[in-house]
């Protein structure tokens, strides 16, 4: 039950603090504004040597950031109606094979003596065709308590690893089956290549870095166009670059995000994107953390970002390998994640297509936890068993 009068005392209960952080955060985002604007003018040779005594700023520009004197790269196309947009998006499309992957996970539930979760991904394949048809399907894994750790109080932290690695997976399988045709391919992968989420443990932290490097890898060696799609992204790494520009405290950049800072005004309102810029976080640039287990190859420097302004909301942050620059497929790669946008009524088609096969429901959970249940009976798996708490619940819920 929601309670609306009591969420409301305790909002205003917190209104003097709320209302002293708003303040705040509008004086710091001026002042970054102002930093932003001093860019202007700027090479990009002469905002690195800005930064360089700098070991991690937070972003590098790359030599992209001499095409845009003012930060944002607008595009050029301008459609008379939602007919013609749509017109160009399908040309721009014509047999490119988009891949989106996405995942949920059933935690361990205490209705069940032995703890058993589960992860679910699916993904959504269109080769925008009119020769073949497009592919959605999916992959579900159980996990025991031998992979879900000594601390039940971890449990979620290596489901939440488990769902990242099998996604993974499966994108690096889609760039493998599309090798040498990466002018007609994409994969588009619906979180973050570089993985300050981690958190503390080192075990956790390594083996999202080695999935996360292992699909820099694959792209690069496939040469298959490889975007992470971030939406509603806190990162702060361009702004806090703009700290060290500016030569003010890295407070200014707390609670700002990137995002929230490039969707400022603008006298032009067509769609745009910033410049590519290398991720240069702490974690990230840190001798070793990005090393390739399998090569020894370091990655600390092939992640690039920008940001991608298509719809009323705050632009995606999009994150890509750097060798994507160096082929010169940037430009292309960004119209078809556009196109896939137009597609998809402002966010890109295959990543909804991918969440929508995913998505577990309530409804779902319970068919869940019946199969459990009938498993545990066929099998003669005592500790499969629902408890009486959770019979009830199911009687009380059919």
């Amino acid at each position: 039950m929601f309670y609306r009068d009591k969420i409301i005392k305790a909002l205003d209960d917190k209104r003097e603090a709320l209302t002293q952080l708003d303040q705040e955060q509008r004086l710091r985002l001026q002042g970054l504004f102002a930093a932003c604007d001093s860019l202007s003018g700027m090479s990009a040779a002469e905002l690195r040597e800005r930064l360089a005594p700098e070991a991690a700023p937070g972003a590098l520009p790359t030599d992209e950031f001499d095409r845009a004197p003012g930060i944002h790269m607008p595009f050029s196309e301008a459609w008379d109606n939602v007919a013609a947009m749509r017109h160009w998006a399908a040309e721009i499309l014509a047999d490119v094979s988009v891949c989106a992957v996405d995942g949920s996970q059933l935690p361990a539930t205490k209705d069940f003596p032995l703890p058993v979760a589960a992860v679910q991904i699916a993904w959504f394949i269109n080769p925008h065709s009119s020769r073949d048809s497009y592919v959605k399907d999916a992959h579900v894994e159980v996990l025991t308590p031998r992979d879900l750790g000594d601390d039940e109080s971890d449990a979620n932290t290596w489901i939440s690893l488990r769902r990242y690695e099998l996604e993974v997976a499966r994108i690096n399988t889609f760039m493998r089956e599309h090798r040498g045709h990466g002018e007609r391919a994409v994969a588009l992968f619906d979180g973050s290549l570089t993985v300050s989420f981690a958190g503390p443990k080192p075990e956790v932290r390594d083996r999202y870095r080695a999935a996360a490097v292992s699909m820099l890898r694959t792209s690069e060696e496939c040469r298959v166009p490889l975007i992470a799609y971030i939406d509603r992204s806190r990162a702060r790494d361009f702004a806090r670059m703009l700290c060290y520009v500016q030569g003010s405290s890295l407070l200014s950049a707390s609670l700002i995000s990137d995002a929230a800072l490039l969707d400022g005004p603008r006298s032009d309102d067509r769609p745009w994107r910033l410049p590519a810029f290398f991720c240069q976080r702490q974690d990230v640039v840190q001798e070793g953390n990005y090393a390739d287990p399998e090569t020894g190859r370091s990655y600390s420097n092939e992640i690039c970002f920008t940001y991608l302004k298509i719809n009323s909301g705050p632009p995606a942050r999009l994150e890509f390998p750097a060798w994507l620059l160096r082929a010169g497929m940037l430009d292309c790669v960004i119209d078809w994640v556009r196109a896939e946008a137009i597609g998809g009524g402002g966010y890109p088609y295959a990543i909804q297509a991918a969440d929508a096969a995913a998505v577990i429901t309530f409804a779902d959970r319970q068919r869940y936890l019946r199969a459990l249940e009938e498993f545990g009976r066929h099998h003669d798996i005592r500790t499969m068993l629902a408890s009486a708490k959770q019979a009830s619940k199911e009687r009380r819920r059919a």
